[in-house]
């Protein structure tokens, strides 16, 4: 078969805006199946960026791992380790899921409440198969579409009838992801009758470059001694797909904030850690009671609009009384002053990676021990655009 032979070429519904037609996307015919829906030239972006996030995730950590991508970015991200309490109750989960709960929902749930007030009418990226439970959640929820590895065969039943059987649903295939990883790619772009190409990033973040240690072991993950070695993973490979300059926080196995797309660093701490802050609000004892006694007859999103807005209006009150939780902090490039760990402290970060090679590098290195934040400089720069 011919080069040309082995390549589909698909039209999609428009471009990034709804005039801008044809347009299209071409694919090789080994690398996926879509299944069911039609894609969009964002649902593409979404989809290529958020599948090899949580495929590398999951490579780098052992755990099954979800995305919610949303332009481009990730509103929320989890993997499939253990779940808080208070992440199922401010979720809506029922007896019978916590009951049955697989690391499938759980990586989903974690992904879905990272920011689920972002995440409404996102795009689902899954690093393996997607089981039945999983797909019972994410019947429930707004959402353009999914790609995964593969489905059960009643999880991709009920998928099929998501959104009257609109819902996009695609398979990767992994033999092709594991062949890309060995041959490579370039990146290439035409715009306005000019033309980029370069090789594309091959680093994947992992235990050898981190280097955490000293806590308890992650069965499996060679290197990785604990939930604070797989937080370290996933902050930085979260930054690896999302648009620059990026601050990611991270803990648990969830991404709590992401800051991007800003035009400085210091604004992307304070706008990952400004929904870092909210996610621990929305955690707090008082956020969850609020929300269980809410109208039943409420719709999903709904809920969360009015948990959103209890919070602004209580921020005070509630904010005085948070548990201390160890944030790591993930940069897709150095920090030229010490202003950004002043900002990431405030926000509970206790582990900062970061690549290093600024002149400030000594400065924020003491500004860091004097704070009690433990950084990481491992010397590759993380820009996506």
């Amino acid at each position: 078969m011919s080069e040309s032979e082995n390549i589909v070429k698909y039209e999609l519904k428009y471009g990034l805006n709804p005039h801008q037609k044809p347009s299209y996307l071409e694919y090789p015919k080994d690398s996926l199946i879509i299944v069911n829906g039609t894609l969009g030239y964002i649902n593409v972006l979404d989809f290529i960026h958020g599948w090899l996030m949580a495929r590398e995730i999951e490579d780098a950590t052992n755990h099954i791992c979800f995305l919610s991508m949303k332009h481009t970015s990730p509103a929320g991200a989890g993997i499939g380790n253990d779940i808080l309490d208070e992440t199922l109750d401010i979720f809506g989960v029922d007896k019978y899921t916590r009951d049955n709960m697989t690391p499938c929902a759980r990586a989903y749930i974690k992904s879905r409440n990272s920011d689920p007030l972002s995440s409404f009418g996102d795009f689902i990226c899954c690093s393996s198969t997607v089981d039945t439970l999983t797909a019972k959640l994410i019947k429930k929820e707004v959402c353009d579409g999914i790609i995964a590895v593969d489905y059960s065969e009643e999880a991709m039943e009920i998928l099929k009838s998501k959104k009257g059987g609109k819902f996009i649903i695609i398979k990767m295939n992994i033999d092709y992801y594991r062949k890309m990883n060995v041959e490579g790619w370039h990146d290439k772009k035409e715009i306005y009758g000019m033309k980029l190409s370069q090789p594309y990033n091959d680093y994947i973040p992992n235990s050898e470059y981190l280097n955490l240690k000293g806590v308890e072991g992650v069965e499996g993950v060679e290197g990785v001694e604990g939930v604070e070695g797989v937080d370290g993973i996933m902050a930085y490979s979260i930054l690896k797909y999302s648009q620059s300059n990026n601050v990611s926080m991270v803990y648990n196995g969830q991404l709590l904030g992401l800051g991007c797309g800003q035009q400085n660093r210091v604004g992307c701490v304070k706008l990952a850690g400004e929904k870092a802050l909210i996610w621990r609000l929305r955690h707090h004892p008082k956020t969850i009671e609020y929300y269980k006694n809410l109208d039943s007859g409420l719709k999903r999103q709904e809920k969360v609009n009015l948990v959103y807005d209890f919070i602004y209006k209580n921020r005070k009150q509630i904010q005085n009384d948070l548990n201390d939780i160890e944030i790591t902090l993930g940069s897709d490039g150095f920090f030229p002053f010490v202003d950004n760990i002043i900002e990431a402290k405030k926000f509970g970060v206790c582990k900062i990676i970061q690549p290093g090679g600024s002149i400030m590098d000594d400065s924020v290195k003491e500004e860091c021990d004097k704070l009690g934040i433990t950084m990481v400089n491992i010397g590759k720069r993380m820009f996506y655009h």
